[in-house]
C-alpha cells in the first residue's frame, strides 16, 4: 500500500489539471465530451484498497438529500482485478446529468439521456459508471483531497452546515424525551410477550410494565374474552406441572408470592388511618400468599368452561381483608397484628350459549367469596400500583360473599348484577344482611377511555347488632351502602390516569365502624364499640392515580389527590377531612421480583382533630418500601 501512495498522489495532480482545464459551463454552449488519459486509468487501476467506498457513500447521501438540478457528476466504473470495494476513475470529465434523467446501463457503457438533446457533433458515447451512480455528486474526494470538482454555473452540492444554538429549555426538553425513550439495560425483566394471545376483547390498553395490561376491576383475573396471561410463568407451578402432568392438562395452577415491607415516619406507634401498614417504624410481612386456581377459557364460544380460585393470605394485611365469619376472631376478638385470611374462595362458570343460541358475548357466574370489584386499588400486592393505599381505600368494602353474574353485551359494554350477604360479612353470621349490587362498564371504541360505575352495596337496612349484645354494641358490624364511579383515560402506552369517587352511608352506625372487641394495641384497634351516631352517617372519597412508564422495567406513580370526607367520624373514629399525597417508583428486576419505594404525606384538614399516631398527631410523613417475590 505504501508503494501506491506516490502513484495516488500523481493521479490527484493529473485530476486537478483536468479540472482547471475544463471550460466553464454555459447553457448556450455545446459540451464537448472529453476522455481521460489512458495513463490516468492505468495509474488508478494499480491502487488496491483505496478509500473510494467511503467517498461513494458520502456522494450517494449528498445526492439523495439534494434537490438542485442539474448536478455535475463524475462517473465511476469498477476497475478490473481489484477488490469488490476498489474502484478506479474511467472518465474524470464532468457530465451534465439532470436528476430527472433516468440512466441505464448500456452496451459499451454509453449514456443516453433524451433531456440533453445533444447535437450530432456531441453524439459520441460517453462512458459512465454503474446505474446506481447516476446521481452521484460532482465531488471526487479522498482523505487527502479537499477541492470539489464543480462547475461555476451549477450550485455546489456540498455546503457547510452550522449546528444551530439551542436554548437551555430546548436542550433540557430533548434530554428528558430521550431519557423517557431510553431503556437503561437493567437485566432480567421479561415482560409478557408482545405477540397477542387469542382474545375477543379489544387489544390490551396498558403497557406490560404496569400491574395489569387491562382496565381496572378484573381482580387480577383475565376479563371475559381474554385468555389467562399466566401461562405457567412461575417456578412453583412449572415444577408441579413437570411432576404432575394432570395439573397441566387441566390448567390447574399453584403459585404465590411473598411481600415483605418496611416503613419509617413521624408517627412512633401507629400509622392508622393509613391502611395495611398500621405498625409504624417496623419491618413486617405484609403478605405471604399461596393460590390455587383454574381460569375458564372465555375466548372460545363453543362450550361451557369452569374455574375456581382459592387465595390463602397470611400477614399484617389480613387486618383489612378479614370478613366477619371468615376466621375473623383473630382480628375482631384477639386484635392480632398478623393472621390468616382466605380472601378469595370461589368457583365460576362460563356460558357462551344455550343450545345453538349465543348469550350475547358470554355470561360468567361466580359463587363464593370474592374481592369487591370497583376500586382502582386491590387487596393483593401484585395488583396495585403502589405499596400503600389511599385513605379512602382504608374504609370501603374489601370482600363480599355471594353470587356475581357478568353479562358481556359486546366488546364495549359489560353488565354485572350480584347478590351477597353484606360488605365483609359471611352469610352464616348474625350480621348477615341481604344486599344487592349492579355495575356497568363501558369502554370506548378507540380503547382509550373506560367508565366503571354503579351500586356496590345496597339494602337500606341499619348498622347491625348495636344493642343485642353485652356490653351494648359489642360484635357490631358495618352495613355499608356504597356507590362507585371510576374513570380511566389512556394518553399513550407510557402515560395514563385513573380517577375514582365513592359515596358511603349507613343508618344508626357506630363511631369507628365495625367493632373490634379485642385488647387495645399500640398499633391500633381493639377497645370495643364506639358511640352511636343517630340517623344517617355518610362519607365521601376521591382519589386519582397518574402513571408514567420510564423504561421497560420502571414506572412512576403519582397519587396527588386522595381525600376522605368523614364528617361524623363514622369511618375512622375522628370527625374530619383527610388529605394525602404520594409519589412512588416501581422497578422490576425480573418478571418474578420487583421493589416499590415511596414517600407519602397526609394530614387532617381540621386543625382541632389529631387522628394520627393514636390520636396524638394531626398529620404524618412516611417513607415506605416493599418487595414482591413471586414463586
Amino acid at each position: 500500500m505504501r508503494s501506491a501512495l506516490p502513484i495516488f498522489a500523481t493521479s490527484l495532480v493529473l485530476q486537478s489539471m483536468l479540472q482547471f482545464c475544463q471550460p466553464a459551463y454555459s447553457q448556450e454552449e455545446d459540451i464537448a465530451p472529453n476522455t481521460a488519459p489512458v495513463a490516468l486509468l492505468q495509474l488508478h487501476n494499480q491502487i488496491e484498497g483505496s478509500d473510494f467506498r467511503r467517498t461513494k457513500r458520502a456522494q450517494a447521501k449528498t445526492a439523495e438529500n439534494s434537490k438542485v438540478e442539474p448536478l455535475l457528476a463524475t462517473s465511476f466504473q469498477r476497475a478490473p482485478n481489484t477488490t469488490p470495494y476498489s474502484k478506479a476513475i474511467v472518465s474524470a470529465t464532468p457530465i451534465l446529468q439532470p436528476a430527472s434523467c433516468q440512466v441505464a446501463s448500456l452496451p459499451a457503457s454509453t449514456l443516453a439521456c433524451s433531456s440533453l438533446n445533444p447535437s450530432p457533433s456531441q453524439a459520441e458515447p460517453m462512458q459512465i459508471s454503474q446505474a446506481n451512480d447516476q446521481s452521484a455528486p460532482s465531488e471526487v474526494s479522498t482523505p487527502q483531497t479537499s477541492a470539489p470538482l464543480t462547475s461555476p454555473a451549477a450550485p455546489s452540492t456540498t455546503t457547510a452546515t452550522t449546528k444551530p444554538r439551542r436554548s437551555a429549555i430546548t436542550a433540557l426538553s430533548q434530554y428528558a424525551t430521550e431519557l423517557l425513550e431510553r431503556d437503561f439495560g437493567m437485566p432480567g425483566y421479561n415482560p409478557p410477550p408482545s405477540a397477542p394471545l387469542p382474545r375477543r376483547a379489544p387489544p390490551p390498553p396498558l403497557d406490560p410494565v404496569f400491574p395489569s395490561t387491562e382496565f381496572i376491576g378484573t381482580n387480577a383475573q383475565a376479563p371475559m374474552g381474554v385468555n389467562d396471561n399466566n401461562y405457567a410463568q412461575y417456578p412453583l407451578e412449572q415444577a408441579l406441572w413437570a411432576k404432575c402432568p394432570v395439573l397441566r392438562k387441566n390448567r390447574i395452577r399453584i403459585y404465590g408470592w411473598i411481600n415483605p415491607g418496611m416503613n419509617y415516619g413521624t408517627s412512633k406507634h401507629s400509622n392508622f388511618p393509613m391502611s395495611y401498614i398500621v405498625a409504624s417504624r417496623s419491618v413486617h410481612i405484609d403478605q405471604a400468599v399461596l393460590r390455587f386456581e383454574r381460569v375458564p377459557d372465555t375466548v372460545q364460544q363453543e362450550h361451557m368452561d369452569w374455574g375456581f380460585r382459592l387465595t390463602n393470605l397470611y400477614g399484617e394485611d389480613y387486618r383489612f381483608t378479614t370478613a366477619k365469619g371468615w376466621f375473623s376472631t383473630q382480628l375482631l376478638k384477639d386484635n392480632n397484628l398478623t393472621g390468616y385470611d382466605p380472601c378469595e374462595a370461589f368457583t365460576e362458570l362460563y356460558i357462551p350459549k344455550i343450545g345453538n343460541k349465543k348469550i350475547f358475548d358470554g355470561l360468567q357466574i361466580r359463587v363464593g367469596r370474592y374481592i369487591s370489584c370497583p376500586d382502582i386499588e386491590a387487596q393483593l400486592a401484585p395488583d396495585n400500583y403502589l405499596f400503600t393505599h389511599s385513605i379512602m381505600f382504608t374504609v370501603d368494602t374489601y370482600t363480599q360473599t355471594g353470587i356475581q353474574s357478568w353479562l358481556q353485551l359486546n366488546k364495549y359494554w359489560n353488565l354485572m348484577a350480584g347478590f351477597h350477604s353484606g360488605a365483609d360479612t359471611a352469610p352464616w353470621t348474625n350480621s348477615t344482611v341481604p344486599t344487592g349490587q349492579f355495575l356497568v362498564r363501558w369502554t370506548s371504541k378507540n380503547n382509550k377511555d373506560s367508565v366503571y360505575a354503579g351500586i356496590n352495596d345496597l339494602n337500606g337496612l341499619p348498622f347491625q347488632n348495636t344493642t343485642n349484645y353485652k356490653p351494648p354494641g359489642s360484635q357490631g358490624k358495618d352495613n355499608l351502602q356504597q356507590v362507585n364511579l371510576n374513570y380511566t383515560h389512556i394518553f399513550n402506552r407510557r402515560f395514563h390516569t385513573v380517577t375514582e369517587m365513592y359515596g358511603l352511608w349507613s343508618r344508626n352506625a357506630l363511631k369507628g365502624g365495625t367493632v373490634s372487641d379485642g385488647p387495645v394495641r399500640s398499633f391500633g384497634g381493639g377497645g370495643g364499640p364506639g358511640a352511636v351516631i343517630p340517623g344517617y352517617a355518610h362519607a365521601i372519597g376521591l382519589v386519582n392515580y397518574s402513571l408514567f412508564k420510564v423504561t421497560n422495567k420502571d414506572y412512576i406513580t403519582l397519587r396527588p389527590i386522595d381525600f376522605l370526607f368523614d364528617p361524623q367520624g363514622w369511618r375512622t373514629g375522628y370527625a374530619t377531612t383527610y388529605a394525602s399525597g404520594t409519589i412512588g417508583w416501581c422497578h422490576r428486576y425480573s418478571d418474578l421480583l420487583c421493589i416499590r419505594p415511596e414517600i407519602r404525606v397526609e394530614q387532617s384538614l381540621n386543625k382541632n382533630v389529631t387522628p394520627y399516631d393514636n390520636g396524638t398527631r394531626r398529620g404524618q410523613f412516611t417513607f415506605a418500601c416493599d418487595l414482591i417475590q413471586r414463586f
